[in-house]
């Protein structure tokens, strides 16, 4: 008769080929916290797994469950990975709600389904003395509660405002990750548009996606007027829409200046009075850009561009995981959501603005997995950053060239399901992969390989 493992005497592993394992003892490992045991092996062709009783999962600083066995070496075996995502205190208290608690109970139960646990965190949980961190998780019921776990084998970087990510304990604890061995820190920081831009106009096999851009001073402001008759402002550091302004040549000599917060355009006479209304909006030397404005094809009658998400794979490997379209308001100069867009699926939209164009529409999506499987790996390794999360503003002129329009490391999650289905589970098994891959068990064997 088997002995129950609620016992505590031994750690029961399920796996399909138990030959390599004997009833010795072995060091088990969640995170950087390990327990001495003896294992217990039987045969499942469900997988490798390993349960964890009250017992171990206290020692453990996780809950009793089924984990994944991710990693064996020598006498040491790797279950999970334990995986911190690093974000920002919602200002409702402690735990998310809304939105931000329907994006981690996804990316919870997605990870749960492959015995992988996911805690979140805050920058003030981090204890470097002890080595662990104040966070929370979901309980058996589906509720939030708090907890101390184990520094983890992973930290997903998820704080969402830049302002947060520039503090000094964050910093810190961003620090501490990055040179812990036994971490994989990815997404580490934000992106500016100025650095996004530099790079890729750098490369020569980037450079015909970029739209010119430039620094805005008045120079730039007037050089760029002239040439091309409208162009827009944007903040270096701001993303999703914030902050944006379109200047261009209205008729009879005048000038126009829109927001994007404004479903209006205000006509001046002279440039020197659209300058001040410009000002008057927040424009300043050092914190704008100044960007030749695209002509960007038409969705019945209102421009549209596309929001484009990749991400890294069960093998480490660069993939599209989701392309959504995304049409402005009624007279709005900017198409995200929350300054009066629409989403709208991508094929469907293509084949109006395009009349159904076969040939048009194959040369678009032929640009697009072009862009998308090289401008990640560009950016990653002239900025010498590790990112397994990109979000892309691609625009589409009305000839049908494609535009990258922006870059944004911390993307928002996707409106459309099936895409945050895809991202979700792609998510989790690239948490796999990095716990496979960190510097302290780089080149070992998994289990049964």
């Amino acid at each position: 008769m088997r002995q129950d493992p609620t016992e505590g005497s031994f750690l029961l592993m399920q796996c399909p080929k138990c030959s390599e394992l004997k009833n010795d003892h072995y060091l088990v490992w969640v995170g950087n916290r390990a327990i001495q045991t003896q294992v217990k092996c039987e045969l499942n062709d469900g997988g490798k797994r390993a349960i964890l009783n009250n017992i171990w999962g206290k020692k453990l600083g996780v809950p009793p469950g089924r984990y994944r066995i991710f990693q064996y070496y020598d006498n040491n075996i790797r279950l999970g990975p334990l995986v911190g995502i690093l974000t920002s205190r919602d200002k409702h208290g402690i735990y998310p709600v809304g939105k931000n608690a329907r994006i981690f109970k996804e990316m919870f139960i997605a990870a749960q389904n492959q015995g992988v646990f996911l805690f979140e965190f805050y920058p003030e949980g981090v204890n470097i003395k002890t080595k662990t961190i104040k966070g929370h998780s979901i309980d058996r019921l589906g509720k939030f509660y708090s907890a101390t776990f184990p520094f983890p084998d992973v930290v997903y970087n998820r704080i969402r405002y830049r302002v947060i990510e520039n503090r000094k304990d964050v910093k810190q604890a961003i620090k501490i990750f990055a040179s812990d061995p036994g971490i994989q820190l990815f997404n580490t920081r934000f992106l500016n548009k100025l650095e996004v831009y530099r790079v890729l106009k750098k490369n020569s096999s980037t450079a015909e996606f970029i739209p010119e851009t430039a620094l805005y001073n008045t120079r730039n402001l007037k050089y760029f007027l002239g040439k091309y008759g409208a162009l827009y402002l944007k903040p270096i550091a701001n993303s999703r829409g914030k902050g944006i302004i379109k200047l261009g040549k209205g008729a009879a000599g005048t000038y126009y200046v829109q927001h994007a917060t404004k479903a209006y355009s205000n006509y001046h006479s002279t440039l020197t009075q659209a300058h001040l209304k410009m000002k008057h909006y927040g424009l300043k030397p050092m914190r704008y850009l100044v960007q030749k404005a695209i002509p960007l094809a038409t969705y019945r009658g209102r421009p549209f561009d596309l929001r484009v998400q990749v991400q890294k794979d069960a093998m480490g490997k660069w993939m599209l995981t989701g392309v959504g379209a995304r049409v402005a308001g009624p007279n709005r100069i900017v198409t995200h959501v929350p300054n009066g867009g629409t989403a709208k699926a991508f094929d469907d939209v293509l084949n109006e603005a395009f009349n159904g164009s076969t040939t048009i529409n194959n040369d678009i999506n032929k640009q697009l997995f072009y862009i998308t499987g090289l401008v990640p790996e560009v950016l990653e390794r002239e900025l010498k950053l590790t990112l397994a999360i990109l979000s892309m503003d691609i625009g589409i002129d009305n000839k049908g060239k494609l535009w990258l329009i922006e870059v944004n490391s911390k993307p928002a999650s996707f409106d459309e399901d099936a895409i945050r289905k895809v991202h979700t589970q792609t998510l989790v098994d690239y948490f796999i992969f990095c716990a496979q891959n960190t510097k302290r068990t780089k080149g070992m064997k998994g289990l049964w390989n």
